[in-house]
């Protein structure tokens, strides 16, 4: 995500299982239509309940292209409310190809509770709904005993936000008033997120003096967070290669990067196929109108 530090080690404390956000909108650059949709449907939903208003009907979930920034986004929310964050990958705490356990799952919420409020993410939380889960009984579980902390933590103040790259595979039940019904997109970083990733990563690295960093952003346009980053430590590597071989100190040139462009998968354009083709012919609700909306302002296709 655009951000000055976002997933590094300075933008959260962890104490024990639960991390307390150091991330505020202060560190959200750009990404203008995903900032309002965080600040209605997170932070200001939230805060009304913080001081005494009926919570907001169920969770929400952030969805986008891997590294799109969805998890950056939770801990923005938490931080602007002052509130901790439990946190669960599901795709790493559930075995879809063994006997899950799904004590993980009820613990996790156990843990929300005990911290309330806070914030529980549920990252990758499709995969509660694999189909591989359905042939154990352990496997059945997880989603039980997800509907199960969902539907608990209905008038508390502990607030379920889930991450998905593939929205379109969860469940229709966890779709449902009162769980998981509303949903933000999390494109990959506009231009104004770009350009700004692209100076607060390269400040320290070294670059040159004429290095068009206007330019370079509207090169990375459709490139994930993920994709800047290994773009750019592609670019670093070549201009140290350089500096080998002319035996001198070689900054970080436009060349560099464009080299590393040239070889670059964008992983945000296979996802958009998969995203159109989707919820285009599995679902008649709504609830994907943003993305189709997305698509065509900023995709093309062809």
């Amino acid at each position: 995500m655009p951000v000055a530090h976002g997933g590094s080690s300075s933008s959260s404390i962890e104490l024990s299982g639960t991390s307390i956000s150091l991330l505020g909108l202060r560190d959200l650059v750009g990404m203008s239509d995903e900032r309002r949709r965080i600040e209605r449907d997170l932070i200001d939903r939230w805060r009304s309940a913080l001081i005494g208003s009926p919570p907001g009907a169920g969770g929400v979930v952030l969805y986008g292209p891997p590294s799109s920034g969805k998890r950056f986004m939770a801990h923005v929310a938490a931080g602007e409310c002052a509130l901790p964050v439990v946190e669960l990958d599901l795709a790493v705490s559930i075995d879809l190809w063994g006997d899950p356990d799904p004590g993980a799952v009820t613990e996790v919420f156990a843990r929300a509770h005990a911290s309330g409020p806070a914030v529980l993410l549920l990252a990758n939380v499709e995969a509660s709904t694999h189909r591989r889960l359905r042939y154990s009984a352990n496997g059945r579980r997880v989603l039980a005993d997800l509907l199960v902390g969902i539907d608990g933590v209905r008038g508390t103040n502990v607030f379920v936000v889930a991450t998905s790259s593939a929205p379109w595979m969860i469940q229709p039940v966890l779709r449902t008033p009162g769980r998981l019904l509303d949903a933000v997109l999390v494109g990959p970083p506009d231009r104004v997120a770009r350009r700004h990733f692209v100076l607060t990563s390269l400040r320290r690295r070294g670059v040159a003096t004429d290095f068009d960093v206007e330019a370079a952003a509207d090169a990375m346009q459709g490139c994930t967070t993920g994709d800047i980053e290994t773009i750019l430590d592609a670019a670093v590597a070549r201009a140290y290669a350089d500096s080998t071989k002319l035996g001198r100190v070689t900054r970080v040139q436009n060349a560099h990067v464009r080299t590393a462009l040239a070889g670059a998968t964008r992983r945000a354009d296979a996802w958009f196929d998969n995203a159109y083709n989707f919820p285009e012919f599995t679902d008649d609700s709504a609830q994907f109108d943003p993305l189709f909306d997305y698509i065509r302002r900023h995709v093309r296709r062809s």
